[in-house]
């Protein structure tokens, strides 16, 4: 059978690999990591994530989310890799960058099928042939692939988002919480206030940028746009992108902030945390300096700062077909961000179509047409002639997916059916699919065998184990199995035998020699031993029963030396075992003395203060009642100081009324008299005041010597003088 050759180990690359050799073709992987690297990577694993750690969405009403099902049910490693390495991040999917590469990396290099190259590619081979170098090609083969796309010099510039710790993080200014309650509160939300995003816009949009040759702000990707090109575009952009607020409510206020800033988790450990849609390509002085403004980041420890990086892509409507293939040489495909497809996930689904095609290619099988009513078959039709206008990097979309041929009222019900259609084609599409013909048998088969191994302890003594493995191969898998590595023994020789050798060897030399000779250390290897290969061999389909460590053997020259010191141990730990427990007892008996002393002490001291209270409130209720008479004594003797009072007042008055009556008699006396200063005069009044009050006298006077009366009768003697 030919081999294939996939130039580069990417996301693409390392999906399209795999999905090769999982159908039994040959893989010649050629990869120039760890001795050589772009400007944008640092891990020697394959298949590394250089901008954000999210895979975006997980759910099916979102088209990205649609795509990472596809994917799985048609066997991703590169979604395998990433549930297995899944940080919380809400309603996304988001990994362990390092977790998933690592796994990546140990499956494509445990595969029988894959043969690892690391070189750098600087020609492109003879025979059938999978370009995935990414955006980032070295020169080399990027001269290469220009002399075979001429019409490809197309580019844009992408940029990284900077880490921080999480430790560094002002959590006082800051809470967890994910937009709209989605999932689990998984990002660290950093509010301002509006006052602070002003001042932090004003500073960002000035902030001295690193030099990038040939950038400029409208060569940058939509969806990896600086944060400092975005806010260019208007005072209020961030605050309706990457900095919006709604769906946050802050718990300290109950209300929506101004502006936050989202930071989610990059590793699985919870420590490192990268800042959401914040990639750019500030100096990194001015990164420091201008993002310590948000208030929860003034103390931020940066442990990778943003970098911005130039992308190439191929003109893909005019050189490639549906199937990724170069229409001017169908033996050269190529997969990945080149081809104009954008983002991780669609990365990996452009790799995987690949792999799939070409191994129904290399197997004499008919091609497998993934329709337009799925996400990978729309991506593949979009690069091939599916753009209008000039031809722009791609994420998937609902929009290039075809539609429904029937109406659904609401878009997520509408795009939640679109993806029921999707999977429901893709189940049919498996059936297409290359895979190996199953053996004529249906049961699990088990097997044992024993094996001694021999490994350097971590005190450099020479170890022998003496093993006893039992495993099973599943139904599922035993086709894989037999086709992958040929007969039983095969199996033996070519899996479980190098994986025994090399997990006892990895777990056993962190040992040192005695711990194999004391029960507990060996129990605690044996353990580990087996749930390594459970794991290991589990993944190719081989289940482990047991794993037994039935001897050790240790050399003599230490083995007795360990065993006398193990005893002088165990005996020197017995007598002070002992004589810790004599301790404790004595120390015990003493405390309980003093409990009983201090409960005797307890007692009394409680008996004397419930007779001073007892005291105390009769001698209170004596003092209250004598404060009562006393009162009332006072009040008494206020009252009787009153009445005399009054009395006293009272005769004083009368006393002075009558003196005054008489005084005022007196003085009218005399004052008659002064009126009346002849003696007669007075008596004529007196006569006058005698009178009866009734009586009536009427007297007419007509001149001198006239008077006239209406009396009769008796003569009243009435002194003339007093008529006239």
């Amino acid at each position: 059978m030919d081999q294939v050759t996939v130039l580069g180990a990417g996301l693409a690359g390392s999906e399209c690999a795999w999905q090769l050799a999982e159908r039994g073709v040959p893989v010649r992987l050629v990869e120039m990591k760890p001795a050589k690297m772009t400007p944008a990577h640092s891990s020697p694993y394959f298949g590394e994530l250089v901008c954000s750690n999210s895979l975006r969405s997980d759910e099916l009403t979102n088209a990205v989310g649609l795509l990472k099902a596809e994917m799985r049910a048609m066997g991703s490693l590169i979604m395998e890799s990433a549930d297995q390495n899944r940080v919380a991040a809400g309603g996304a999917l988001a990994v362990d960058r390092v977790g998933f590469a690592r796994t990546i990396t140990e499956k494509l290099r445990a595969h029988p099928k894959i043969e690892i190259v690391e070189a750098e590619a600087t020609e492109i081979p003879a025979g059938e042939v999978v370009i995935a170098t990414g955006p980032l090609s070295s020169d080399a083969i990027a001269e290469k692939i220009a002399a075979l796309c001429p019409e490809s010099d197309l580019h844009f510039f992408d940029a990284v988002a900077p880490i921080v710790t999480l430790e560094s993080v002002d959590m006082d200014s800051a809470f967890f919480a994910s937009r709209y309650n989605k999932g689990t509160a998984d990002y660290v939300n950093c509010p301002m206030d509006q006052e602070e995003y002003l001042a932090f816009v004003r500073e960002l949009v000035s902030a001295k940028e690193a030099e990038v040759h040939g950038f400029d702000d409208g060569g940058v990707f939509e969806g990896c746009m600086p944060v400092e090109v975005m806010a260019r575009r208007g005072v209020d952009t961030l605050r309706y992108g990457p900095l919006k607020p709604v769906g946050l409510v802050d718990p300290r206020t109950g209300r929506a902030n101004y502006a936050v800033v989202q930071l989610r988790r990059d590793n699985a450990d919870g420590t490192l945390y990268n800042l959401v849609g914040f990639q750019t390509h500030l100096t990194w002085g001015e990164q420091k300096r201008v993002f310590s403004m948000i208030p929860a980041l003034k103390n931020a420890e940066f442990v990778r700062y943003g970098v911005m990086h130039r992308n190439t892509y191929l003109n893909s409507p005019k050189l490639l077909d549906r199937y990724y293939r170069l229409k001017s040489e169908p033996r050269i495909r190529f997969a990945g961000q080149m081809t104009g497809v954008e983002g991780y996930v669609e990365s990996a689904a452009s790799g995987m179509l690949v792999g799939i095609e070409t191994a129904a290619r290399v197997l004499g099988l008919e091609a497998v047409d993934f329709p337009q009513e799925t996400a990978i078959g729309a991506l593949g039709l979009y690069i091939s002639g599916g753009s209008v206008g000039d031809f722009q990097p791609m994420n998937i979309n609902f929009g290039i997916i075809k539609p429904l041929d029937y109406r659904v009222k609401g878009k997520r019900n509408k795009n939640a059916e679109i993806s029921k259609r999707s999977l429901e084609i893709i189940e049919q599409l498996k059936e297409k699919v290359p895979r190996p013909a199953p053996p004529p048998a249906s049961d699990s088969v088990a097997f044992g065998m024993n094996q001694f191994v021999q490994f350097p302890s971590s005190d450099g003594f020479a170890i022998m184990l003496d093993m006893t493995v039992e495993f099973e191969l599943m139904p599922e898998g035993i086709s894989r199995i037999y086709m992958l590595y040929g007969d039983l023994p095969a199996v033996v020789s070519k899996i479980i035998l190098p994986q025994i050798l090399s997990v006892s060897r990895m777990k056993g030399s962190g040992y040192k020699a005695r711990e194999f000779i004391d029960g507990e250390g060996r129990q605690k290897f044996q353990r580990e031993m087996t749930d390594e290969l459970v794991k290991i061999l589990g993944e190719k389909k081989i289940l482990v029963r047991n794993a037994i460590v039935r001897h050790v053997e240790v050399p003599v020259d230490i083995l007795k030396p360990i065993q006398e010191t193990s005893i002088a141990k165990e005996q020197d730990l017995t007598n002070k075992t002992q004589q810790e427990t004599a301790k404790k007892l004595a120390l015990l008996n003493s405390e309980l003395a003093m409990v009983d002393q201090r409960r005797r002490e307890t007692e009394q001291e409680t008996e004397k203060i419930v007779a001073t209270i007892a005291a105390n409130k009769s001698k209170e209720v004596a003092g209250i009642a004598a404060d009562a008479q006393l009162k009332v004594s006072e009040i008494n003797l206020d009252a009787a100081k009153l009445r005399a009072e009054i009395v006293r007042t009272r005769g004083e008055a009368e006393a002075k009324a009558k003196v005054l009556v008489e005084n005022e008699r007196a003085l009218g006396v005399k004052r008659r008299a002064e009126v009346f200063k002849k003696p007669g005069t007075l008596a004529d009044l007196q006569f006058v005041e005698s009178l009866n009050p009734d009586l009536s006298i009427r007297v007419l006077h007509s001149g001198e010597g006239t008077l006239w009366t209406d009396l009769k009768g008796p003569t009243l003697a009435i002194p003339q003088k007093v008529l006239r």
